[in-house]
């Protein structure tokens, strides 16, 4: 088993990624951009770091921890 055995990373694929995470995190961020506030602004801190592990390309479990802190 080599490393060039394994699938590569495919163009197509790093762009869904992308638009998926940039779709899904203007929903929020639209909310804050006309109504902000702290709580809001906290908010959508956590959603935007939750959103990019969710559809993010290459994550690890540590970075959980990025939304799950704030929370606290």
């Amino acid at each position: 088993l080599s490393i060039h055995s394994f699938p590569t990373r495919r163009s197509s694929d790093l762009s869904l990624t992308f638009s998926l995470t940039l779709a899904f995190s203007l929903v929020y961020l639209s909310k804050l951009w006309f109504d902000p506030s702290y709580k809001r602004f906290l908010d959508s801190l956590v959603l935007s770091a939750f959103t990019s592990f969710l559809w993010g390309w290459h994550v690890h479990e540590k970075a959980v921890l990025l939304f799950l802190v704030p929370l606290r």
